[in-house]
């Protein structure tokens, strides 16, 4: 399983907590939405959710529709009781 990592403007990568969990085994999948990366449309082989920090507000969805699916899920994930962080 890995942890999906969502960056949101380059340059706020997992950093030390990314490091962190390599070396002890973990898997990450990084999302760069600067970049244009999708979204996984479910959290089957997900075992918790990072979302990083960046200059974007809630009320700008219109500006970053990805934060639609975003905001799914770390309701999701909530719900399906799995580790989230928010940076």
């Amino acid at each position: 399983m890995s942890i999906l990592v969502i960056e949101h403007q380059q340059g706020e990568g997992a950093g030390r907590l990314g490091t962190t969990l390599l070396t002890r085994g973990r898997k990450l999948d990084i999302r760069r939405m600067w970049n244009g990366d999708g979204l996984p449309t479910d959290l089957d082989g997900y075992e918790g959710v990072i979302s990083m920090g960046g200059r974007m507000n809630v009320c700008e969805v219109s500006e970053y529709p990805w934060m639609r699916r975003e905001i799914e899920i770390l309701r999701e994930a909530h719900e399906m009781e799995r580790p989230v962080i928010g940076i």
